[in-house]
């Protein structure tokens, strides 16, 4: 939870034993709420209790785990993938053996058992077997949904479970249904369109209306708790004789079992985003015992270098911009002040991912005028949801006719409130010293 948790407050501008259900094998398995992609064409239920997780790799299309209640430990995955294969005429008996030898010897699966079986009437491969390297239990089903394209869905747990696991696995596999994506496909074609217009329309005007240089605090709580806060500082400012907007942000989180966390977050952008400057700072733990992970990136017309530092090793990341869809960190802080909020629609932009050195899917979409309830009376916001990455579970905004933060909530029920500089100091010391630094720089 907590590396998506701290993605959201950027963007808001955000082996153990199985639980009652899935404990044994002759319980009945509780499935949760269905899952649907829309750009793919399928659907299906996942476990119940689980926690979906944002995944790295590009061919992975959603990701769910299993964790202990005492200790947040992973147990057991569950993944869903996609393979394009370059044949256009699979023949699946020939193509089910060759490829368990690929998976031999590329991903160390020790498979025991190889068998055909249809899943939700479509051809499919399931593959049991060992993680040779991990000592972990495995089932791989390639189900061949068209004739060029696999979707995979597999679990990974411990040899101890395999019964449960495979038990699991074949609940979640009977709820598969297909649909054709052909709809959703064009929504999201035209919002990069609809982003590509917003970023080629922007100008210095625009952007200066955007900015205002009072800090905004935010209270952070789970589940009723007051579990850290946020600020954010937008202003004028020049960086390497360059004239444009800088954002400082300034997150901590104490979250159950994740923990202290606290974030420093410096983005700075030129009016034609041809030049960009970030830093940032994040420590896991209190001061002396923190880890600490340090960023400092920089884009210069169309080529991003950034350097990421921890435990006194760095890697310097290179990266060339696909510029006409590009959301600098800055601008995508101030996106909710810049779009148009009195019309829903749907704006996709590509987001540089330091992790992984590529480009994320973001949407931010306008739902339209709601009413809420914030510090004991209505207020009529402006709703809004905004998605960071194709794979992650949305987070729902209320946001003030101006675009300004009202209140966030994200999936893991963590909620983000506007609140103000005294009701935050009282409660985090943290806090004081942060805000009396902004009084006196």
């Amino acid at each position: 939870m907590q590396e998506r948790t701290v993605r959201w407050i950027v963007l808001a501008g955000t082996v153990l034993t199985l639980t009652a259900g899935i404990g044994l094998a002759d319980e009945p398995i509780l499935l949760d709420q269905r899952y649907t992609d829309a750009l793919h064409g399928f659907s299906l239920c996942p476990p119940a209790g689980v926690e979906r997780r944002r995944e790295f790799a590009t061919s992975t299309l959603v990701s769910w785990v299993r964790r202990d209640a005492q200790t947040g430990a992973i147990l057991w995955t569950l993944t869903v993938a996609q393979a394009i294969e370059g044949n256009q005429s699979i023949d699946l008996e020939p193509y089910a053996q060759a490829l368990a030898s690929r998976l031999r010897a590329e991903e160390n699966y020790n498979i025991e058992s190889v068998e055909l079986q249809p899943v939700a009437g479509k051809q499919a491969i399931h593959y049991t077997g060992q993680m040779t390297t991990i000592r972990l239990w495995r089932k791989q089903v390639w189900i061949l949904t068209e004739p060029q394209r696999f979707l995979i869905v597999m679990i990974t747990g411990p040899v101890t479970i395999q019964p449960q696991l495979e038990a699991v696995c074949g609940e979640v596999l009977d709820t598969l249904q297909w649909f054709d994506p052909a709809e959703a496909q064009r929504r999201h074609r035209e919002a990069l369109k609809r982003g590509q217009d917003f970023l080629a329309a922007l100008n210095e005007e625009k952007l200066r209306a955007a900015i205002d240089d009072k800090p905004e605090w935010f209270l952070l709580q789970m589940d009723g708790h007051d579990v850290g806060f946020r600020c954010v500082k937008a202003l004028l400012a020049q960086q390497e004789n360059q004239t444009g907007y800088l954002i400082k942000m300034w997150v901590l989180l104490d979250l159950p079992k994740a923990g202290y966390r606290s974030l420093r977050h410096e983005m700075f952008v030129t009016p034609t985003r041809q030049f960009e400057h970030w830093k940032k700072r994040l420590a896991i733990g209190r001061e002396s015992q923190a880890n600490v992970i340090t960023e400092s990136g920089l884009k210069q017309h169309e080529m991003i270098v950034c350097d990421v530092s921890m435990a006194d090793r760095t890697q310097t990341h290179k990266k060339a911009v696909p510029m006409e869809l590009y959301l600098p960190q800055a601008i995508g802080m101030l996106l909710p002040r810049l779009v148009d909020l009195k019309i829903p629609a749907s704006y996709a932009f590509a987001t540089y991912n330091t992790e992984r050195n590529d480009f994320d899917k973001r949407t931010f979409t306008v739902l339209g005028a709601e009413t809420i309830t914030l510090v004991g009376r209505s207020v009529e916001a402006i709703a809004a949801m905004d998605t960071p990455t194709a794979n992650a579970a949305p987070a729902k905004l209320w946001l003030a006719k101006d675009g300004r933060l009202l209140r966030m909530q994200t999936e893991d029920g963590l909620v983000m409130e506007a609140s103000t500089s005294s009701a935050i100091t009282r409660r985090f010391a943290e806090a004081q010293r942060l805000a009396e630094a902004l009084t006196h720089p």
